[in-house]
């Protein structure tokens, strides 16, 4: 599911996106849904933090006697990696400024030509839902929400989990870089499928990313030459899910 998130301060500007974004969900029964639809840029940021599905956010780049839009963009950014971010505006001379606070927007919309302004949402809306649909066929994901932002991690990116020094944290290794949250190994082993083993009692390891074993070292050497520990206990196991895996 997309949840979508609309701020936009002129209620009638507001109530026309609204309608073209539900009657093209229905239309092209998108697996979508209008989440929120405020004038309120804290409503937007509360948001981004408290849903941990996607979500496309449709932001008018003015807004009265609040935060300016683009502004509210790098926020939502910040908060949600992967969000889809669009902005609506009158005003075409302030395009360079989405560049410049480098919010990846996905379009920028004008609102001076209703038909064109229809056009490019519903446009948005199908390229989003393309995005997502081969996301989530080629790629699981797991969700994690932090207290500050959501991290999405790719389930093939990770090499092995194993509990922090720092109470109720895991840490993931992946290639390049280890991420810490809030969460217990038991949560995330439910999620994570056959692919990984539970090889001691504070680590989980890919098997997929062995590179190879050492049993005097006691330990998996992983494809990016870290090393993740395996307990005698489940060491045969290990070889054996190594084995059905190769």
């Amino acid at each position: 599911m997309i949840n979508i998130a609309i701020c936009e301060d002129n209620f009638k500007q507001r109530d026309y996106i609204n309608s073209i974004i539900e009657n093209y969900i229905i239309r092209e029964n998108l697996n979508m849904k209008i989440a929120l639809s405020t004038d309120k840029s804290a409503d937007i940021i509360n948001f981004a933090k408290n849903h941990e599905e996607r979500a496309i956010y449709f932001l008018d780049i003015y807004l009265v006697n609040d935060m300016h839009g683009i502004e509210l963009g790098k926020q939502v950014r910040n908060i949600d990696p992967t969000a889809f971010i669009i902005f609506v505006t009158t005003h075409s001379e302030v395009t360079a400024m989405v560049f410049e606070y480098k919010v990846a927007a996905m379009d920028y919309i004008l609102k001076d030509d209703k038909i064109k302004m229809k056009s490019r949402i519903e446009e948005c809306l199908k390229h989003a839902s393309n995005l997502y649909f081969n996301e989530s066929k080629f790629n699981r994901i797991i969700t994690v929400k932090t207290s500050h932002k959501i991290l999405n991690l790719r389930v093939e990116d990770i090499l092995f989990l194993e509990t922090s020094e720092k109470a109720h944290k895991i840490r993931v290794h992946e290639m390049n870089s280890q991420k810490e949250f809030y969460a217990t190994l038991k949560e995330i082993e439910e999620q994570l499928g056959d692919d990984f083993y539970r090889c001691h009692k504070s680590f989980i390891v890919n098997v997929k990313k062995i590179k190879e074993i050492n049993k005097t070292l006691g330990c998996a050497i992983m494809a990016n030459g870290e090393q993740c520990y395996i307990s005698n206990k489940y060491f045969k196991g290990l070889v054996e899910c190594l084995q059905k895996n190769t």
